[in-house]
């Protein structure tokens, strides 16, 4: 595990690669509010870090899970497309993947968030419309 220190030093210095999961119902796509870097205090979809030689699904899993407590069996995904952010102190790519929820239960969230809402596609906040609205359009939901 790397310490606090080297971790800042590394993403400060090259691209981290995350998986987003863009969680969706018939309520809307999830949104949570961050309690962390580098989104800190702003509305985002569930994700994180890959770890070393994790699997792609296998990251994408993990973060759902311990983000909201959905299990596997509770929703479909698909691969949705690659995004890249730029925030102040790093750069994230996005490895972003589609998941329809299958269940009405609502996510049970963990530390790193303060609060979640569903919305609309249009309501979409602007800083996460603008890397992922075009994507959006070419799905057709049926909620």
């Amino acid at each position: 595990m790397l310490s606090y220190e080297l971790w800042n030093k590394f993403a400060a210095s090259m691209p981290i690669a995350c998986v987003n999961a863009i969680i969706c119902s018939n309520k809307g796509f999830l949104l949570v509010k961050r309690m962390n870097k580098p989104a800190k205090n702003k509305w985002w979809f569930i994700g994180g870090r890959i770890k070393h030689k994790q699997k792609l699904l296998d990251a994408l899993h993990e973060q759902i899970f311990e983000e909201t407590e959905y299990l596997k069996e509770d929703y479909m995904s698909s691969f949705l497309n690659v995004s890249s952010s730029i925030f102040n102190d790093r750069h994230v790519v996005e490895i972003n993947f589609l998941v329809r929820i299958k269940t009405d239960r609502d996510p049970v969230l963990n530390f790193e968030h303060s609060e979640y809402k569903w919305v609309t596609h249009d309501n979409l906040p602007e800083e996460i419309r603008k890397y992922l609205v075009n994507d959006f359009n070419d799905f057709s939901f049926n909620f």
